[in-house]
């Protein structure tokens, strides 16, 4: 935590431009928040102005009120909570793989996270194999020879 001493490997945390904080930090330097710039400040998720007196979100220099910063599709609070930034919106995990991610083409479950795309298909890490061998091909040197995926080993 940049305010704090919490190891936030271990925290939920929040970023607020390039600042990490732990949850109690956070709700303590709400009260001290300062204007990023004299323009007025417009919130990303329902346009209106953003007071720098009342509760929001600052992430990469993105501003939310407080209680516009939800999951588009489900409007569960993401305050401390892992969420994924869509062209729809913020997204939690639950709805991004309900409804966004894309199926693997293995074995058709959705990819939440770790996904390859290869000529124009989706894997998980683990479902990108060598068509030969099954070794995983996700950091590693490979070709494509009649449309299978092929270790480098497997194309001698």
């Amino acid at each position: 935590c940049s305010i704090g001493e919490k190891y936030l490997k271990t925290e939920t945390f929040i970023v607020k431009g390039v600042t990490l904080f732990c949850l109690d930090c956070f709700e303590n330097s709400q009260s001290e928040v300062k204007p990023v710039t004299d323009k007025p400040s417009i919130c990303d998720g329902c346009q209106q102005p953003v007071d720098v007196h009342d509760p929001h979100m600052s992430s990469d220099g993105i501003l939310w009120h407080k209680l516009c910063f939800a999951c588009v599709f489900c409007k569960r609070e993401l305050i401390g909570k892992p969420f994924l930034r869509h062209k729809a919106g913020l997204l939690c995990q639950s709805c991004y793989g309900e409804r966004v991610a894309h199926t693997c083409d293995r074995c058709r479950q959705k990819i939440v996270k770790g996904g390859v795309r290869h000529n124009g298909q989706h894997f998980h890490q683990d479902c990108f194999n060598c068509a030969n061998c099954e070794i995983q091909l996700a950091n590693i040197k490979f070709s494509t020879r009649d449309g299978s995926n092929l270790c480098f080993a497997c194309t001698k």
